[in-house]
């Protein structure tokens, strides 16, 4: 199991470009919505688009270009896009 719970940005600092953010994204957890995901359960593949609060209106922020999964979580690294919306972010 992951001992780091904390979503972060690793590194954002001169160049925008480089801006990635990683944490937990999958736990087998009940949400708000009263859905539970078994993280074993899913198929993993990189890259996949990086969404916003699931919001599909605007696009994808970045992209996912690593995961890791357990019984217990999926983590996951992703980079930023240098664009209006990944800055928004």
């Amino acid at each position: 199991m992951f001992t780091d719970k904390t979503r972060r940005i690793v590194r954002c600092d001169y160049d925008k470009r480089l801006c990635t953010i990683e944490g937990i994204a999958i736990t087998p957890r009940i949400t708000s919505n009263k859905q539970s995901f078994n993280p074993l359960g899913c198929e993993l593949s990189v890259p996949t688009p990086l969404l916003f609060d699931h919001n599909q209106e605007i696009g994808a922020i970045g992209e996912v270009v690593y995961m890791r999964k357990s019984e217990f979580e999926v983590f996951i690294r992703a980079t930023i896009f240098p664009d209006e919306f990944g800055y928004s972010v």
